[in-house]
């Protein structure tokens, strides 16, 4: 939500590090509670890249409207698809970083206690 936020923002420009912030927080909340979902970070990494599809379809309308040859457009239009795999696969792996490094940051803590305040 926060990268599809900040591309409406800026109409422009995608940025995947919110994946990784989110999915650090996550990560961190998951182990705490004591849940144990498989691959979390990456699934919220994916659906993080979203945006990235808006963006392609914007890019793929700009290269077929060019004036030129078939099979430029072709390539350019197979870089593109490209470009997005590699994208969607940077997205899936920040997010599994994220959740990761949240896991190892709440068992750094110690994953079944809270902090007990006692009244002296």
């Amino acid at each position: 939500m926060l990268v599809a936020t900040s591309y409406w923002e800026t109409g422009s420009a995608v940025c995947l590090a919110p994946i990784f912030s989110v999915t650090l927080v996550l990560g961190y909340v998951t182990k705490r509670r004591s849940i144990y979902v498989h691959e979390v970070g990456a699934r919220v990494g994916l659906i993080g890249g979203v945006p990235v599809l808006w963006r392609s379809y914007d890019l793929a309308l700009s290269v077929v409207g060019f004036s030129n040859p078939t099979w430029f457009t072709a390539a350019s239009l197979a870089l593109l698809a490209e470009f997005v795999t590699l994208t969607f696969g940077l997205a899936a792996l920040l997010g599994e970083l994220g959740g990761r490094t949240g896991r190892w940051l709440a068992e750094r803590r110690g994953s079944g206690s809270r902090a007990t305040h006692s009244r002296q």
